[in-house]
């Protein structure tokens, strides 16, 4: 039978759980489909609580941060994209490392996360809760969520998936943490949080104890993929390399705190879409762009929404313009924003062009009164 490797950890800092995350990932860089080697399962929990935002988002207009600071709420940027969880001692996280060139890993983006949630799906069910998948991605319990799921792909092929399960939550402190857009909820008719959250403790009607949930987990991966897992804690070179890049990455401002509009982007545009909420802000130099930053809960390969802003800037602020440099560089890539065509992209990033327009408009009305 094939085996794969599995890590556990426990109250780990945000910064440090996610660096280890990566370096998994990092190991499955550049691997012919041949040599690949079997993926690794890490099994752990954050410490009393840390907020984690998606590859895309701003911190600050997903996280209250000020509130986190005076509460000891510890807030990072995962490398998946998806959305802002908050996280804890009761919240099982869940990491799969592996490459895109490995068997168990679909070809298609789409199908990514479908497939890596049975793991999770197959662990529920271990514990005597019968779960599915939901696109875009979140795993429910009778159309509640019970778990999230968040995948990253590298240029390079590697692969990571991560994922969250609920056996018991706090939904007061995550309201009072999060800022959860209205529109999140708009197409759901739900008026709160509450409705669409559940948890393991709430589907059981008891507390299952996390070494208890994290090896149903482990047996719902193996019988899903088929595969033995065995325990191989980080060695201490691993240990050494993660907090390396812990300090240098996961503890750095210029990665938690990018993807902050610039004081003069005055013109935005917030639409939720099948690939998630996507909130575009723009600058104008006249008839052009000057800049363009896209944010957002989305899934895309990291180095593709860059090249996306990069390729706006300088360009017309037209539609048709504006859809024609993004097929350009989502056609070089081979990929895109995952649910999102390039026109339903450049409708948005024209809306707020526009919006621009109006807003230098109302500042000159103002300056010349």
């Amino acid at each position: 039978m094939v085996k794969w490797r599995y890590v556990t950890g426990e109250r780990e800092s945000a910064g440090g759980g996610l660096a280890a995350d990566e370096f998994l990932m990092n190991q499955y860089s550049s691997w012919a489909a041949s040599d690949c080697p079997e993926p690794t399962l890490r099994i752990y929990t954050f410490r009393n609580h840390c907020a984690l935002i998606g590859r895309f988002q701003n911190l600050e207009a997903e996280v209250n941060v000020p509130r986190c600071q005076k509460l000891g709420i510890e807030a990072n940027r995962r490398v998946t994209g998806g959305g802002a969880v908050l996280m804890g001692e009761d919240q099982l996280m869940v990491a799969l490392a592996s490459s895109v060139d490995h068997p168990i890993v679909p070809s298609h983006p789409a199908r990514i996360l479908s497939k890596m949630a049975r793991g999770i799906i197959a662990g529920l069910d271990e514990l005597g809760i019968k779960a599915e998948y939901r696109a875009k991605n979140d795993i429910v319990v009778n159309a509640k969520k019970i778990g999230g799921t968040a995948i990253c792909v590298e240029e390079t092929g590697a692969f990571l998936y991560q994922a969250s399960v609920l056996l018991d939550f706090d939904v007061a402190l995550m309201m009072k943490t999060l800022r959860i857009p209205a529109e999140k909820f708009s197409d759901k008719g739900i008026a709160s949080a509450k409705d669409r959250i559940t948890t393991v403790k709430r589907e059981l009607g008891r507390r299952v104890e996390m070494p208890h949930a994290r090896e149903a987990v482990i047996r719902g991966f193996e019988r899903a993929f088929r595969v033995s897992a065995a325990h191989s804690p980080f060695t201490a070179t691993e240990v050494e390399q993660i907090h390396e890049l812990e300090i240098k990455k996961y503890m750095s401002r210029s990665w938690i705190y990018q993807r902050v509009p610039a004081r003069d982007m005055l013109g935005q545009a917030l639409k939720k879409t099948p690939a998630g909420l996507i909130h575009v802000y723009v600058t104008l130099a006249g008839d052009m762009v000057k800049s363009v930053l896209i944010t957002g809960d989305f899934f895309s390969g990291n180095r593709l929404v860059n090249d996306i802003e990069a390729a706006l800037k300088w360009g017309r602020t037209d539609k048709e313009s504006i859809a024609r440099v993004i097929r350009v560089v989502t056609t070089g890539a081979g990929t895109s924003i995952q649910g999102l065509s390039p026109n339903d992209l450049a409708e948005i990033i024209h809306v707020a062009t526009t919006n621009a327009r109006l807003a230098e408009n109302s500042v000159q009305a103002e300056s010349q009164a």
